[in-house]
C-alpha cells in the first residue's frame, strides 16, 4: 500500500475541509488521542468512472458496460498548529492543493543529519530498507538473466532439431 504523508498548514485547514465538503468526504470516525483531533473522511458517494480499455471488449458485455468506483479518504490528525493528513486513493489529488510543499524535503533533511541522534534509528531503518530493496533487485537480475539463458538454450535446441 502507497502511504502518503502531508502538512497541511493552519491557515488552509478550514478551505480543506471545505473543499471535502465539495468532494463528498464525510466524516465517518473522529476521536481523540494524546491531544490529537483525529477525523477519518471517506468518500462514501463516488461517480462511477469509464475503464478505457472496454471499449475494445464492449460486445463481450451484454448486460452492462463494467466501470471502475474509485473510493478515496483522508485520515486527518489536527492538534495546536499541526496538522497532517494521510492519504488513500487518489485524495492525495485534492490535498496538495492545500500542503506544505517543503514538508517531505525537510523530513529528508532531519533523517539525512547525521548529528541528530535522535535520527539514528530512522536512519538505520532506511539503510536497512535499501539493503533489502538491493537485495531482491540482485534476486531479479539473477532471475532475469537465468531466463534468457534458458531462452538461448531453447533457440539453439530447436535450431539444432530443424536445421
Amino acid at each position: 500500500m502507497r502511504l502518503n504523508i502531508f502538512s497541511i498548514p493552519k491557515e488552509n485547514i478550514s478551505d480543506l475541509k471545505d473543499k471535502f465538503k465539495k468532494l463528498g468526504l464525510k466524516s465517518i470516525k473522529n476521536h481523540s488521542e494524546n491531544g490529537w483531533e483525529i477525523n477519518f473522511y471517506f468518500s462514501s458517494e463516488v461517480d462511477k468512472t469509464p475503464i478505457s480499455w472496454v471499449k475494445i471488449y464492449k460486445d463481450f458485455f451484454p448486460d452492462e458496460t463494467p466501470s471502475n468506483i474509485l473510493y478515496f479518504s483522508v485520515y486527518l490528525w489536527e492538534r495546536g498548529d499541526k496538522c497532517f493528513a494521510l492519504s488513500y486513493g487518489k485524495s492525495h489529488f485534492y490535498l496538495r492543493q492545500f500542503c506544505d510543499h517543503d514538508f517531505g524535503i525537510e523530513v529528508a533533511k532531519r533523517i539525512a543529519n547525521e548529528k541528530d541522534i535522535r535520527q539514528k534509528s530512522a536512519t538505520l531503518k532506511i539503510v536497512n530498507l535499501i539493503l533489502r530493496v538491493e537485495n531482491q533487485l540482485i534476486t531479479f537480475v539473477l532471475l532475469f538473466l537465468k531466463i534468457i539463458r534458458l531462452y538461448l538454450e531453447i533457440r539453439v535446441n530447436l535450431h539444432l532439431l530443424f536445421f
